[in-house]
C-alpha cells in the first residue's frame, strides 16, 4: 500500500494529526527500525512537546518529522496528540 498524506480522503478519516499539530513525546517502544529508536533516545525528552512538520500513513504505521528536528524520522507511536475531530 503506498503511503497517504494529509488531503487523501482516509486521513481525516483515520483521525491522524496535521502538520503543526503539537506531538508529547511519550518515550520510546518496541519498533523494528532502531534508527528510529536511537533517534528517540538521542533527540527527545520525554514530555516535551515539539511540532509535527510532516507526516506519511503506511499500512501499518506513520513516518513523521519534527519541526525540531527535520532530519531525523521517528514513528508516530512515539507521540501522544489530541485526535482531529471526526468521525
Amino acid at each position: 500500500m503506498p503511503p497517504i498524506y494529509p488531503g487523501h480522503p482516509l486521513f481525516d478519516r483515520l483521525r491522524f494529526p496535521h502538520p503543526g499539530t503539537k506531538l508529547r513525546f511519550r518515550g520510546t517502544n518496541e519498533f523494528w527500525f532502531t534508527d528510529m529508536k536511537k533517534n528517540a533516545k538521542r533527540l527527545l525528552t520525554k514530555g516535551q512537546t515539539y511540532t509535527l512538520k510532516d507526516i506519511a500513513v503506511y499500512s501499518s504505521w506513520a513516518c513523521i518529522q519534527l519541526e525540531e528536528f527535520p532530519a531525523a524520522d521517528f514513528p508516530l507511536s512515539f507521540f501522544d496528540y489530541e485526535k482531529p475531530a471526526g468521525s
